[in-house]
């Protein structure tokens, strides 16, 4: 009679590194496990520790830190999940200094792939934390500040969207923050903009 031992369940550090090892190292999956593996590591994003990833990776944590950065903003476009997942992502732990800096573009990667599911993601967590959301936007403003061209493609975007009467009232309030934000640019420093769309309107 043999016995399965328990096993010890993986934390959402070692899975996104687990899953990106087998992405960028294994060139013999199936479309069906590359699929899954890049859900896991989009999935678990905004509950993995960065330090701790970095220590998976050998004796260099921060290489191993900004090599996922790269390969995250080097993917060809995302789903609206997970532009989600990446925005919620900007607050796991151990992001400080240079690779909170570099997470900033990834953001701002994220909203010019497709600024209104970016708008729609915002939305959809405002139930969550409104903190979150204060970080998310001024993160994505910083690293959106390198890129005058892509603001003004974005904000045309998300113009479109609200003249289209496409997007809920909610939805609507985060495209108009956005937008504020974009066509505003301030060197980085954005702690006496609005934070919520409630507080762009007064």
């Amino acid at each position: 009679h043999r016995q399965d031992l328990p096993q010890e369940p993986v934390d959402a550090t070692r899975q996104v590194y687990i899953a990106w090892n087998q992405l960028v190292t294994n060139e013999n999956l199936s479309a069906e496990e590359r699929y899954a593996y890049r859900r896991d590591v989009f999935t678990n994003l905004p509950n993995m520790d960065w330090q701790g990833f970095g220590g998976l990776g050998g004796i260099n944590g921060d290489d191993t830190i900004f090599a996922l950065m790269d390969w995250l903003r080097e993917q060809d476009s995302y789903s609206s999940s997970e532009i989600y997942y990446i925005q919620r992502g900007y607050a796991a732990g151990g992001l400080d200094g240079a690779s909170a800096e570099d997470y900033c573009y990834l953001l701002s990667r994220a909203l010019f792939s497709d600024p209104v599911a970016y708008a729609k993601a915002l939305a959809r967590s405002t139930a969550d934390d409104e903190a979150m959301q204060t970080l998310i936007m001024g993160g994505t403003a910083y690293g959106a500040d390198y890129s005058p061209a892509d603001c003004k493609t974005a904000v045309s975007a998300l113009d479109a969207a609200i003249s289209a009467n496409t997007l809920t009232a909610e939805e609507t309030g985060w495209a108009k923050l956005l937008q504020y934000y974009l066509a505003n640019p301030n060197d980085g420093y954005y702690a006496d903009y609005p934070k919520t769309p409630a507080e762009l309107e007064n």
